[in-house]
């Protein structure tokens, strides 16, 4: 349920405005502001709002004499933006004081990046496809209907006959009808590839002797399209990366609009074409196209610091001894270094800017080096070190100097030899955003289009990719992004319906924090902290350190780019990531850290070896379900590379990993990855994992101590260097102990921040693996067989079956193959041979009972198992059935579950009436919708049409209701001390005694609803 803050919102803003001030004396000189959507005022007043951009402007000339804080009131309504809200050091708070943009006292506002579209006609009756204008040069990724997000037209999943061209410019395929297409070039070959998920565009589609050549962009080719290529090594990749070598769907073209629910944008005849889902009319319905990159960017300097590599031109060389040393083991920037023996021998790099890093080698050999500025002498630093020898080492750092242009001068004084790698120049003086805060607002419609660009979506890992034909590192920007920042806060705020990254801080931005959000339905992350390629910075001035990532609720990112983590970070300092409730995601939980085996002295396979500024992060109490759905070698947290050099542990404690699945092998619960180092983890409970409960697989991951964690699943990997494991407990039957229990109720979401998401009916896995905290109940006899690594969607992707017996728990209509572009009508595609077997038809995973098989007019694709609706698969039901109301959602949300009957969740099949067609679902009589609403129980459980009767807890007999389905039962959500008047739910905080902190106050009151357009019930609390 897509849901934002309301009237709530307006008291946790004024909440936090009041604690930050000393008294009341200071509360009385908060200078208060209004905007509106509709705003064109100048003074800014209740009665004359201004546009979002008049306030920021009139905050301008208000913060250089503050004396409390400058309030910016946003007025209900949607704030359509054309270009993001830029915030920069001179919109920055001062005095100790913060400029806060808040949502008004009962208002709703939403920030949006969407554009209207209008006009719709039909365009083809026989298939139902409508169409309508749009602005010359519109270009999008996204578009929406009622706030739900559309698939774009899309082929089957697999398509077969592609092969990968000899040439390694694209594939091949047997079907010629593909370069009869129209608007090549907007079509994008989609690949999966383990941990991996890739997009290029086309560049060109030709027909050959066998078929069709579809040839792939660059430098997006080149960026994915050979395995092991780039080969960079570490730290900016691997050893290699895995390629785009086979084609999981190609993806918007015309001919591949044929299902409900897709959509195509005709960038060259300016026309998005639209097929409707059972029910939708384009005539009322809202009608979205996601146009604007970015919502909000908050933007201090300097921006990302890059490395020019030592035979830049601006890079002169003078003395006798110089000589280009290519090809080096050791990890240098390109692999190459300048290198003199003789003293006197010199390098001068001349520069624009402000400051200046010089990159070079430490070790034994190496000695003395005078360094002179515009011809002045500074001072003598020493490149020596201690073994073994370390690349990209700033052995030489300047900032402060006036802006213009400069020259730095290196001369070798003593020992075996100098070396010179790399410079990076500090263009900016450092001046940070910052005290700025953005309170209960809604973020939504933004996309992000460098993907239908030649650069594409070249994944390296975890949605950091390669880009350029030199290749370098970049990542997803954010709807949020916030660049060299300090006190920057984000909180009860939602974030939906985003096309790139929801928010993001990055390049050294510091003492920030994102608290009490909701993010859901997100192309990219849920929250990024930090940059993926400045390792070698030594100024703590510069480097990503003391953000807090807490009590945030992320579920369902990753809808367009799977390969993404809820909360994914990078080089960090202090980063703390506390009590998130992650979940629904294609790839990892919580991805943390960098370089691999870079800083490891254990690294023995290749000898690279450096050093990163990474240490002293926290992972703790978070709540991480429901993911590696997709892909695989990924887990419920994961991470990678080196934290410090152990003067300054990390900490990995109190979370709850359950249900990790995978549809392939390498689905881990705690996966320290290659140079992973220095992690206390101790404290956890990991259940249900497709793979180990925990993995340190090789040499390179060090002096790890895991101790006094809980699990019931045996199975591990430790073969790192220095790695304890102590004092694990196994439970069996799911008979945890009190230790575990305790574990599970103070994980997640605190309870000052619990509505930020709602209880909501999670479906059961089949068994496998008890769910957490309560022994399996579901029994089978006969010859079972577990079956992992499916390909269908199911639970977990393991689903055990009897392979003598009709599939039960997957809908199988017939499924067969079609030619490239849409059948002809009346003409029906011969069937695939590979789908002519006893069980005939498309499998659909998760849902428990059978229909009688029916053809489709095209085969499954991805993501047709979670997406499509059952409706598509029966004969249309009469209009009037078809009507549903907009406040009914929820129920409409719970009709299809799988229908276990288990003793302490959710309602049995006899609890159920039929529906249309006598099917059974959970939809509620009118007489029970009054006893819903107000009965806990009832409500926490699922529908039921009877109160919910108390059953022993089959490991501590205590009576207890049930709760919903999948959740722990003994999860804060479910706790007996919660309070609950129609959904409100107060609990006493879990807070450790004496910890302190700095987050904003809770509210006392939550009022969410949805946005405008969306067809959300509400969802109110006193």
């Amino acid at each position: 349920m897509d849901v934002i803050p309301r009237s709530a919102v307006a008291l946790l803003a004024g909440a936090m405005i009041a604690t930050s001030m000393a008294g009341v004396a200071r509360a009385a000189e908060v200078t208060e502001l209004y905007a509106a959507p509709g705003g064109d005022g100048s003074a800014c007043t209740l009665s004359a709002p201004c546009s979002l951009t008049g306030a920021r402007d009139k905050v301008r000339t208000l913060v250089e004499g503050m004396s409390g804080d400058v309030v910016v009131n946003l007025a209900d309504g949607v704030y359509r933006l054309s270009a993001p809200l830029k915030l920069t050091p001179e919109d920055s708070g001062r005095n100790g004081f913060k400029v806060v943009y808040r949502a008004a006292p009962g208002a709703r506002p939403v920030l949006s990046g969407g554009q209207a579209v209008t006009n719709w006609q039909q365009f083809d009756a026989e298939h139902n496809i409508y169409r309508a204008p749009v602005a010359p040069g519109t270009q999008s990724r996204q578009f929406y209907v009622d706030g739900v997000r559309a698939v774009r037209a899309r082929s089957e999943l697999n398509p077969p006959g592609f092969e990968k061209k000899k040439d390694g410019s694209g594939f091949t395929s047997t079907d010629k009808a593909y370069a009869s297409w129209t608007n090549q070039t907007d079509m994008e070959i989609v690949s999966r590839q383990a941990w991996k998920h890739m997009r290029c565009p086309v560049k060109s589609i030709t027909t050959s002797d066998t078929g069709s050549q579809i040839d792939a962009v660059q430098p997006c080719w080149d960026n994915t399209g050979t395995p092991k290529r780039p080969d960079n090594y570490f730290p900016y990749s691997g050893s290699g990366t895995v390629g785009m070598r086979t084609v999981a769907w190609l993806e918007n073209a015309l001919p591949l609009l044929d299902q409900p629910g897709e959509w195509y944008l005709d960038r060259a005849a300016d026309y998005v074409y639209y097929m409707p889902r059972a029910g939708e009319d384009l005539a009322s319905a809202s009608t979205e196209l996601a146009v604007t990159e970015s919502l909000v960017e908050m933007t201090g300097t300097p921006g990302h610091l890059d490395v020019v590599n030592d035979n830049d031109p601006h890079a002169v060389y003078t003395g006798s001894s110089w000589a280009v040393d290519t090809n080096r083991p050791f990890g240098d920037v390109g692999d190459d270094v300048h290198a003199t023996s003789k003293d006197g021998d010199a390098v001068e790099f001349s520069f624009t800017g402000t400051g200046v890093d010089v990159l070079g080698e430490k070790d034994i050999d190496l000695g003395d080096i005078d360094v002179y500025i515009d011809g002045q002498f500074d001072r003598t630093v020493s490149a020596k070190g201690e073994g073994p020898r370390l690349a990209q080492q700033v052995v030489y750092t300047k900032t402060g100097l006036p802006k213009g242009p400069h020259t730095v001068k290196l001369v070798k004084k003593s020992g075996s030899s100098m070396v010179v790698d790399a410079f990076s120049v500090v263009p900016e003086a450092i001046e940070p955003v910052h005290d700025i805060a953005l309170r209960g607002i809604a973020f939504s419609y933004a996309t992000w289009l460098q993907p239908s660009g030649p650069e594409g979506y070249a994944d390296n890992q975890a949605g950091v990719l390669w880009a350029g034909k030199e290749q370098r590192i970049a990542k997803i920007p954010g709807a949020v992004r916030v660049t060299r920042g300090q006190r920057i806060e984000i909180s009860g705020s939602e974030f939906s319906r985003l096309g790139g990254t929801a928010v993001e801080f990055g390049n050294g931005t510091q003492d920030s924090q994102a608290v009490g959000n909701r993010i859901t339905d997100v192309s990219g992350a849920g929250v990024s902290v930090g940059e993926f390629d400045d390792h070698w910075l030594t100024d703590p001035n510069r480097q990503t350190a003391r953000i807090a990532v807490s009590d945030n609720y992320i579920s369902r990112i990753g809808r367009e780019y799977e390969d993404v983590a809820g909360i994914s970070a990078g080089y960090t300092r202090n980063l703390a990531v506390e009590h998130n409730e992650i979940s629904n995601l294609p790839y990892s939980g919580i991805s943390l850290g960098w370089s691999w085996g870079w800083d490891s002295p254990y690294n023995t396979e290749n000898k690279r070896h450096g050093t990163n500024y990474a240490q002293g992060n926290k992972i703790v109490g978070n709540y991480v379900h429901d993911v590696m759905k997709v892909l695989a070698d990924g887990g419920s947290v994961y991470t990678l590379g080196g934290q410090g050099d152990g003067s300054v542990k990390s900490e990995l404690s109190g979370n709850v990993f359950s249900k990790g699945g995978s549809k392939a092998p390498g689905s881990q619960g705690i996966y320290h990855d290659e140079g992973s180092s220095w992690w206390d983890t101790h404290d956890n409970v990991v259940s249900q994992t497709g793979q180990t409960w925990h993995n340190e697989w090789t040499k390179s991951i060090h002096d790890i101590t895991i101790h006094d964690n809980f699990t019931d699943n045996a199975r591990e990997d430790k073969n790192g260097t220095d790695v304890t494991i102590t004092n694990t407990t196994l439970v069996e039957d799911g008979n945890w102990p009190q230790r575990a229990k305790d574990i599970v109720a103070a994980a997640g979401i605190r309870a000052p921040y619990r509505n930020t998401v709602l209880p909501t009916n999670h479906l059961i896995n089949d068994g496998e693996l008890a769910p957490l905290l309560a022994p399996a109940t579901i029994s089978y006899t006969g010859d079972w067989s577990i079956s992992r690594s499916r390909t269908f969607g199911h639970l977990a992707e393991s689903d055990d079956e009897d392979d003598g017996a009709v599939y039960f728990g997957e809908i199988d209509p017939l499924r067969h193959h079609r030619p490239a572009g849409r059948r002809l009508p009346g003409v029906r595609p011969p069937l695939r041979a590979a789908h002519r077997e006893a069980h005939q038809g498309r499998r659909l995973g998760g849902h428990h009972r059978r229909i009688a098989p029916r053809p489709l007019d095209r085969p499954g694709r991805p993501g047709d198992q979670l997406q499509r609706p059952l409706d598509h698969l029966r004969e249309p039901r009469p209009r009037r059935l078809q009507r549903r109301r907009p406040d009914d959602r929820r129920e409409r949300r719970l009709r299809h579950r799988p229908l276990h009957r288990h003793p302490h969740r959710g309602p049995h099949r006899d609890q159920q009436r039929p529906g249309p067609g006598r099917r059974l679902h959970r939809r509620p009589l009118p007489e029970d919708r009054r006893h819903l609403l107000s009965d806990p129980g009832g409500a926490a459980a699922g529908v039921h049409r009877r109160p919910a009767r108390r059953l022993p807890h089959p490991a501590s007999g205590e009576e207890v209701r049930p709760v919903p389905r999948g959740r722990p039962l003994h999860h804060p959500l479910n706790n007996p001390s919660v309070t609950v008047e129609l959904d409100r739910a107060v609990e006493p905080s879990l807070q450790e005694p004496g910890r302190a902190t700095d987050r904003p106050p809770a509210p006392e009151g939550f009022s969410i609803e949805p946005l405008p357009g969306a067809r959300r019930p509400p969802f109110r609390s006193a």
